[in-house]
């Protein structure tokens, strides 16, 4: 009997190891929010909003860095970068924001 039972906890340990080493899921994208157009100078607008993302990890997450590009059909319009910390936590909603500078006559000459 104690046999099993020490099998039983070698093998209800490794699997608890197993499963808890797995890589963490992408975070899934929920929707864009508080989208801003500021200011347009020297024929560029910055454009701010945040990303709302939820983490379905067991865990919380940290974001070092992370660099996005903006497309409209299929065309670069711009691009954003984030260097700041980020604490993501476990199993909920999280707020990416994201600041880009775009160029109005770029957007303008692809097709609109």
């Amino acid at each position: 009997m104690k046999k099993y039972q020490a099998a039983a906890g070698i093998v209800g340990t490794l699997l608890l190891l197993a499963t808890s080493c797995k890589a963490p899921q992408a975070p899934v994208f929920g929707r864009l929010e508080n989208l801003e157009v500021g200011k347009v100078e020297m024929g560029q607008a910055v454009v701010t909003a945040a990303i709302k993302y939820y983490n379905p990890n067991n865990y919380p997450l940290t974001l070092k860095h992370a660099e996005a590009g903006f497309f409209i059909y299929n065309k670069l319009v711009g691009n954003s970068v984030l260097d700041t910390l980020l604490q993501i936590p476990k199993r909920d909603s999280f707020l990416l924001p994201v600041s880009v500078k775009l160029n109005p006559r770029q957007i303008l000459s692809n097709g609109f």
